[in-house]
C-alpha cells in the first residue's frame, strides 16, 4: 500500500498516549485507593486500546476485493487476530479483576508486543499503509515501557514519591 499516515492520525496516536502515560502515574503514585482505581484505569484503557489496533486491520481489509479460495489464509488471519487483540484485552481486564493486577499487565503487554510483531510480518509483505509502522513502533514502546514500568513497579510493591521510591 502506498498511503501516507495523516497528520492527524499521528497526533490522535500521541494523544492515545496521554491517558496511557496519567493511569501509569496514577498506579505508581497514588496511595490506595486512588493507586488501585488508577491501575484499573491502565488495564481497562489498556483492553481498549489493544481492542482499536486489532480493529484497525478490519478496517483496512473492509475496502479490499475479497480474496479468492487459494489466497484467503492471510486476510483471515489477520482477521482472526484483529478479534484475538479485543479478547486479549478482554482477558486482561478479567484478570485484573479475578486473579492479579500483575497478571492483567503481563497479558496487556503481550497482546501489545504480539500485534507489533504481526504487524511487522504484514508490513514486510506490503499490507500495511506507508508510514503505519513507524507510528505504531513509536506507539507500541512508549506503551509497553509504562505497562512493564508499572507492572515491575506493583511486583515489588513500590511506590514512586517526589525524589525517590519508597517500598
Amino acid at each position: 500500500m502506498n498511503q501516507k499516515t495523516p497528520g492527524l492520525v499521528v497526533a490522535l496516536g500521541v494523544a492515545g498516549l496521554i491517558p496511557f502515560a496519567l493511569c501509569g502515574l496514577g498506579a505508581v503514585v497514588t496511595d490506595q485507593p486512588y493507586a488501585g482505581r488508577a491501575l484499573l484505569a491502565l488495564v481497562a484503557y489498556g483492553a481498549v486500546v489493544l481492542s482499536f489496533v486489532g480493529a484497525v486491520h478490519w478496517g483496512l481489509l473492509m475496502g479490499l476485493p475479497e480474496p479468492g479460495v487459494t489466497d484467503a489464509y492471510l486476510p483471515r488471519a489477520r482477521l482472526l487476530w484483529g478479534i484475538a487483540a479485543s479478547l486479549i484485552g478482554w482477558v486482561s481486564v478479567l484478570a485484573y479483576l479475578w486473579v492479579a493486577p500483575s497478571i492483567a499487565l503481563a497479558v496487556l503487554i503481550a497482546g501489545f508486543v504480539v500485534m507489533l510483531v504481526l504487524e511487522v510480518g504484514w508490513n514486510r509483505r506490503d499490507l500495511l499503509p506507508a508510514g503505519y509502522m513507524a507510528l505504531r513502533w513509536v506507539l507500541s514502546v512508549v506503551v509497553v515501557a509504562i505497562l512493564a514500568t508499572v507492572l515491575v513497579l506493583h511486583l515489588f510493591s513500590a511506590r514512586v514519591v517526589l525524589g525517590g521510591f519508597m517500598p
